[in-house]
C-alpha cells in the first residue's frame, strides 16, 4: 500500500452507530496494512476500539428522531410538543 502523506493522519468521521462500525472496520484494515498510520476523528467505541484516536465522540451528536411514527406510540408526541 502506497502512502501518499505518511507525516498526516487519516480522519475517519462517523455520526451514528452504524457509522462507527464501519469505522472502526476501516480502521482494522488500514492499520492491519500499515501499522505506523495516524488514525483520527469523530466516532464511537467501536471505532476507539479499532485504535482510532476518537477527537470528538459521536455521543455529542447522535439523534435518531422517529417523528413520523410519534402518534403509534403514547407519551413520545408530547416530546415534540413542548
Amino acid at each position: 500500500m502506497k502512502i501518499m502523506n505518511p507525516d498526516g493522519p487519516v480522519w475517519i468521521s462517523a455520526g451514528e452507530a452504524s457509522g462507527d462500525l464501519h469505522g472502526a472496520m476501516l480502521a482494522r484494515e488500514l492499520l492491519a496494512r500499515e501499522p505506523s498510520l495516524s488514525i483520527m476523528g469523530m466516532g464511537g467505541p467501536a471505532m476507539e476500539a479499532a485504535g482510532c484516536d476518537v477527537r470528538y465522540p459521536m455521543s455529542l451528536i447522535s439523534l435518531v428522531a422517529l417523528p413520523r411514527y410519534s402518534p403509534g406510540c403514547p407519551g413520545y408526541s408530547s416530546c415534540w410538543a413542548s
